[in-house]
């Protein structure tokens, strides 16, 4: 997706978020039920899909998590957020990465994956990405659960926004 000039309205319909278009960057909705997918005409890939309603947004509207990749062995992953606050000339992320999915209510958002490993990442203004990693054997089947929580001056202290969680599912 593209950034936009301006962000959607926050009228309990629309998610004020910074991208052109329907929907955000890496949420591809027509996976697992539309024509389309059952026929290979796109994407019926379980491994990126995204969780929405855990959102909340900052200065720069929501941040949209998405993740490059198809997560099958040997394969190339990114783990990325866009739409992040500059906080003194770098944007600021806490990646949560879980096997498991605990929607817990914290530091003013939802964090939806259990926190088995968690990091801190940083970018230029605007995004962070996790280091790209490739894809070990013998996950087959396995779902993994991601979420950014990053710093942002338009929320309280000691509290976070919060982009969506993916659901991961290894080929």
């Amino acid at each position: 997706a593209q950034t936009a000039v301006e962000f959607s309205p926050n009228d309990g319909f629309f998610t004020p978020a910074r991208f052109t278009g329907a929907f955000a960057r890496g949420n591809n909705w027509l996976i697992g039920w539309t024509g389309t997918s059952q026929f290979g005409l796109t994407s019926s890939s379980q491994s990126n899909n995204p969780i929405t309603g855990v959102e909340r947004g900052g200065v720069q509207g929501v941040p949209v998590h998405y993740t490059d990749g198809n997560w099958s062995t040997g394969s190339s992953v990114t783990i990325a957020c866009e739409n992040l606050a500059d906080v003194g000339g770098v944007s600021i992320g806490v990646l949560v990465f879980g096997a498991g999915q605990i929607n817990l209510p914290i530091f003013g958002g939802v964090v939806v994956p259990s926190p088995d490993a968690v990091y801190v990442t940083t970018g230029t203004p605007g995004s962070v990405a996790f280091q790209t990693f490739t894809m070990p054997g013998g996950l087959s089947g396995q779902t993994f659960y991601t979420q950014f929580l990053a710093f942002d001056p338009g929320v309280p202290a000691n509290e976070f926004v919060f982009s969506n969680a993916q659901r991961h599912i290894v080929p």
